[in-house]
């Protein structure tokens, strides 16, 4: 016994690349900005943290764009 999950694939599709977008901007964004801090010879503890809290903001911000 099959079962046809066919008439899905559009609208998972969708939401596969909604949610890819969603993390993988901010992902990219906070790594770019680590490496920036880094480079500034400021504390590694220091680019941890900016870099994670960048990535939960954008990541916020991101859902509210393609949620509204």
């Amino acid at each position: 016994m099959d079962i046809d999950f066919s008439p899905l694939q559009g609208p998972l599709n969708e939401l596969a690349l909604k949610l890819a977008i969603i993390l993988f901007v901010p992902f990219i964004i906070s790594i770019v900005i680590g490496n920036m801090i880094l480079a500034l010879k400021l504390p590694e503890w220091l680019a941890k943290a900016v870099g994670l809290i960048i990535f939960i903001v954008i990541v916020v911000i991101m859902l509210m764009i393609f949620l509204a």
